[in-house]
């Protein structure tokens, strides 16, 4: 199967205009080498020397979930969503392997980095500062982030089961 993919993919690069459509952007590499970002239209390569790496640079969601400990002890169950959108495609493409995954991994590490330094976690807070941390980070790689908020931020019950009953710990 993976033959026909390759030879689909060898056919395609046999043609002389690549079309962007207006929600991506894209790369153009020559040789090897970036040669310049696209974005919506026709646009003339050369096969076999040009290569177009597309990316979608609508406006997208990457949700979190996890849970995590404050400074004194408590378990927070937290859920983020962020909103974004790419900027920049050549920044977006070469800086790292996939935005989805990466914001997902900065937001998580922001969230549990912000949590785990207060005892008193509140949720306007706790929006304020990881959107601060990941708009840093994000403007690296050709990303604008426009939102993040936190739909839940509960406090999570522990329990340990004891000779097959549920005994509530307490912290």
């Amino acid at each position: 199967m993976e033959w026909i993919k390759t030879l689909f993919d060898w056919i395609y690069n046999l043609t002389f205009f690549v079309i962007i459509k207006p929600d991506e952007g894209g790369v153009l590499i020559r040789c090897g080498k970036y040669a310049r970002t696209i974005y919506s239209g026709i646009y003339f390569k050369f096969p076999l020397v040009d290569i177009v790496e597309r990316i979608n640079i609508r406006e997208q969601i990457v949700r979190t979930q996890q849970s995590v400990t404050t400074k004194d002890g408590k378990m927070l169950a937290v859920e983020g969503v962020v909103r974004y959108e790419i900027t920049d495609p050549r920044k977006a493409l070469f800086s790292v392997m996939d935005v989805d995954d990466t914001l997902n991994g900065i937001t998580e590490g922001s969230i549990n980095s912000c949590v785990s330094r207060t005892s008193k976690c509140t949720h306007d807070k706790l929006q304020k500062a990881v959107l601060a941390e990941i708009e840093t980070e994000a403007e690296e790689w050709g990303v604008e982030i426009l939102d993040f908020y936190i739909p839940t931020l509960t406090e999570q019950k522990v329990y340990t089961i004891l000779g097959g009953g549920y005994v509530p710990v307490e912290s």
